[in-house]
């Protein structure tokens, strides 16, 4: 129903008694689907980014015992110039973007970058001749937090390449966030021994 609803459509909302248990039915899933670990200084600490055509997505995590918690997650939609920048330059915006909004938890901390863009591994041994000004920025920046990146396949890159698939953000936000957060619950358990792995 409301996946049909317009921007400025004027049309009033036939809301029922189904709607409204539709409803519930989202805030309840949203509640039971994932909760934030509380953030442990003394906790092997992630970042997986992915980037879209259109959008960003990051979700930091940290482990507890033989499991990854998330701490929180990140995604906006790209301007009209982002959504022009090369594969690369997008997946490096990901990174900057996602550090930027998660710096709260990441100064002072080691971490690892998880990303499913394989040459964004190589971006700090390139010469610097060969990057533009913006990816010296952005380089310069995250330099200051890690150059510890690796590559993750993107099917274990589930829930950042979930994060970074925002079409539009409208009124059928809580159904989206719904779907990710199921995602990352069976995420989490898929990615144990493969993070384990290879962050040993």
């Amino acid at each position: 129903m409301l996946g049909k609803c317009k921007k400025r459509d004027k049309t009033p909302l036939n809301w029922t008694d189904e709607s409204d248990q539709a409803f519930q039915n989202c805030i309840n899933d949203l509640k039971e689907a994932t909760h934030l670990a509380h953030p442990d200084s003394n906790a092997a600490i992630i970042l997986m980014t992915d980037a879209s055509d259109r959008a960003i997505g990051g979700c930091i995590q940290q482990r507890e015992g033989d499991s990854w918690k998330p701490l929180g997650f990140f995604s906006r939609k790209l301007s009209t110039a982002e959504q022009k920048y090369s594969a690369y330059d997008r997946e490096l915006l990901a990174i900057f973007a996602s550090i930027k909004y998660f710096r709260y938890l990441l100064e002072g901390t080691k971490f690892t970058i998880l990303t499913d863009h394989k040459p964004i591994t190589y971006a700090f041994s390139q010469k610097i001749e060969k990057l533009s000004p913006r990816q010296i920025n952005h380089l310069n920046f995250i330099a200051q937090f890690t150059v510890d990146i690796k590559h993750i396949s993107g099917k274990d890159n589930v829930v950042a390449d979930a994060l970074s698939r925002i079409e539009s953000i409208s009124s059928s936000l809580a159904l989206w966030l719904t779907k990710i957060l199921l995602v990352v619950n069976k995420t989490t358990r898929s990615l144990i021994f493969y993070l384990s792995s290879l962050l040993a």
